[in-house]
């Protein structure tokens, strides 16, 4: 997510001057309860518009009050637009990147590392 963040910071410009159709970059993970959009055109006049998406357990409790797709009379995900610019992206992946160096990285593990020197020395990131 960092990378896609840093990236879509670095076609800032693509976003604030895109004027055909809408333009949209998407991640989504292995858990459906969040995804994250950016798409162009912010009302505020801001290059680009977040959007996070949130779904099942993630749904806030007024989420009847944001908009939302419905399915079979139970909603199946709110979003939330929010209006940035490049450098507020760019410090948004920046603090990812260093809440994200508190802990582990798992690489190339060649057995359990519960026990090993490894795990209790941080060997592995």
């Amino acid at each position: 997510m960092i990378d896609w963040l840093a990236e879509v910071a670095d076609h800032t410009e693509v976003f604030a001057t895109w004027r055909k159709t809408r333009l949209t970059t998407r991640i989504s993970f292995t858990e459906p309860n969040l995804g994250i959009a950016v798409l162009n055109g912010h009302p505020s006049g801001a290059a680009m518009i977040p959007r996070v998406y949130l779904a099942a357990e993630l749904l806030p409790p007024i989420w009847h009050e944001l908009q939302h797709d419905v399915f079979e009379d139970e909603p199946s995900k709110v979003w939330l637009d929010f209006g940035v610019n490049e450098s507020e992206v760019r410090a948004a992946a920046g603090r990812l990147r260093e809440r994200l160096q508190q802990y582990l990285l798992r690489v190339g593990l060649r057995h359990s590392p519960a026990g090993s020197e490894g795990f209790r020395g941080r060997q592995w990131r």
